[in-house]
């Protein structure tokens, strides 16, 4: 079975292509594409990618609360891989042979955090969960000034999406 059949079910558009090439080869790259125009479905390819090829066994999702369901729903639809889908109580519980996926809101990640000496710091929860992979979606709505603990954890790649400015 070829590698790509084992990680999508879907095949790719050639624009959806080009934006998985970027992430199998960069450590962090972004996705700035108008709505509608496929930024999860290579998302996911390259997530595949990682767990085969960089043996990637954990990731975050950071995403807005509407679109939190969409997420799993696209996994399902798409992902070929193994992969489990935990909330935030339960982190490193899946078992080695899956990718193991938190979807989680940015309000959520932000309350997971704690403000320390007038800075906003990720868990040590989450900073001992190292995760191989951080996706941000509408990561345009990441606002200066507040607090923003995905930018300081510790992963193999990050992925943004954003709509073009």
């Amino acid at each position: 079975m070829e590698l790509m059949e084992r990680i999508i079910k879907t095949p790719l558009l050639t624009h959806q292509k080009e934006a998985y090439e970027l992430g199998i080869n960069l450590p962090s790259f972004a996705l700035f594409m108008e709505p509608g125009t496929g930024k999860t479905l290579p998302t996911i390819a390259v997530m595949g990618y990682r767990f085969y090829h960089d043996n990637a066994r954990r990731a975050i999702v950071v995403c807005p609360l509407s679109v939190t369901y969409d997420w799993e729903r696209q996994l399902r639809e798409h992902a070929a891989f193994p992969y489990n889908i935990v909330e935030l109580d339960q982190l490193g519980t899946s078992p080695h042979n899956c990718l193991e996926v938190v979807i989680v809101n940015y309000e959520k990640l932000w309350e997971f955090s704690k403000k320390k000496n007038k800075r906003w710091e990720p868990s040590v929860r989450l900073m001992k969960y190292k995760a191989d992979i951080m996706v941000c979606d509408e990561s345009h709505r990441i606002k200066i000034g507040i607090p923003t603990p995905q930018r300081q954890l510790p992963v193999l790649v990050r992925i943004y999406h954003s709509n073009p400015f």
